[in-house]
């Protein structure tokens, strides 16, 4: 009995393995089985890309932290001086009134901050530079969109050309928030250059992982997240609703002289507010449709065998992320913030 295994990595990216079973010359056994596995693809993270792309992104980062954490203060000082008001009769009625004093203080020192350091600001203009950036850098890694290989342009030249749009985004977007924030390192690394200078296929599989497949899952998790906290405070506002009007009946009974009404209304207000300003479920249907469109542009990019479709089909591609993104950006600066 003799058998035989060969194996053969097509140009769609799968491997092919054929074995054959065979006994004094007569095949019992045979057949050829494919296992889809991107053994060409190489690996670009986030920390391999532009000195422009991280600090615009650490800086968007920061900004995201300090808006909400401001927003939540000013929204849970709220609920809090409605607590001490309730409360605040008899003999605490002194103590209580030190407190919402001091509440009150912390209050303004809050808002204070948060119009002097536009910490807003600061996310959303760095997430654009950051997105903007990091778009640029992946077309220029994988040789496609607006940087494809040409033979009417060296090498040298692409390069300038790239570093150059960098600038211009900086100079566009602008780079006032970025002050603090580490800018060391090149803008063109080691790993880009190593995976432009790939064959086809190689970038073509580190794209679809490491960019496509990469964005596909941070918008599925973004979408279940928004959707667990749309939910989430959809039922803390329902149940604020109903401990007001449970308080009102008791108070209007003569069972209760907590004014729990002023509470369950200051505590509903809040969170209203927190909704809006999260507006979850609109995001929840963004990222939705976002993960769907690149997964559209995930079958076509896996048919490509040219550089000139390569090209056309990655500047598709980079175009609905950024569609997404614009659409993210104008909802933020209508509405407030993703908190």
């Amino acid at each position: 009995m003799n058998a035989a295994v060969a194996v053969q990595t097509e140009t769609s990216g799968a491997i092919a393995i054929a074995i054959v079973v065979s006994i004094e010359g007569s095949n019992l056994v045979s057949g050829t089985f494919r296992v889809r596995a991107n053994l060409t693809a190489l690996a670009l993270t986030d920390s391999d890309l532009p000195a422009l792309f991280r600090a615009a992104d650490a800086s968007s980062l920061g900004g995201q932290r300090a808006y909400r954490w401001g927003i939540g203060a000013i929204l849970a000082a709220s609920v809090a001086i409605a607590v001490l008001g309730a409360v605040g009769a008899g003999e605490l009625h002194l103590a209580v009134g030190v407190a919402a004093a001091i509440v009150f203080v912390a209050v303004l020192v809050v808002q204070v901050e948060v119009a002097r350091r536009r910490p807003d600001e600061a996310w959303y203009d760095g997430r654009a530079l950051a997105e903007s950036a990091k778009s640029l850098a992946w077309q220029y890694a994988v040789a496609g969109g607006l940087y494809g290989r040409g033979a009417d342009e060296s090498e040298a030249a692409c390069d300038r050309r790239f570093v150059g749009d960098l600038r211009s985004l900086l100079g566009d977007i602008g780079g006032s928030h970025l002050a603090g924030v580490a800018g060391t390192g090149p803008q063109v690394t080691a790993p880009m250059r190593e995976l432009r200078g790939q064959d086809l296929m190689t970038r073509r599989d580190t794209y679809l992982s490491g960019r496509v497949g990469d964005q596909r899952r941070w918008y599925d998790a973004k979408a279940r997240h928004s959707g667990r906290r749309r939910r989430f405070w959809l039922g803390v506002v329902l149940l604020a609703q109903a401990v007001g009007g449970a308080g009102a009946v008791l108070a209007a009974a003569g069972v209760v002289d907590l004014d729990l009404l002023g509470i369950a209304a200051a505590f509903l207000a809040a969170s209203v507010g927190w909704v809006q300003l999260g507006d979850f479920g609109t995001l929840s249907s963004a990222y939705s449709v976002a993960c769907h469109e690149l997964g559209f542009a995930e079958e076509e990019l896996r048919a490509i065998d040219s550089e000139e479709a390569w090209v056309e089909a990655v500047t598709n591609t980079e175009q609905a992320i950024s569609r997404e993104h614009r659409m993210w950006r104008a909802a933020r600066g209508s509405r407030g913030a993703d908190v």
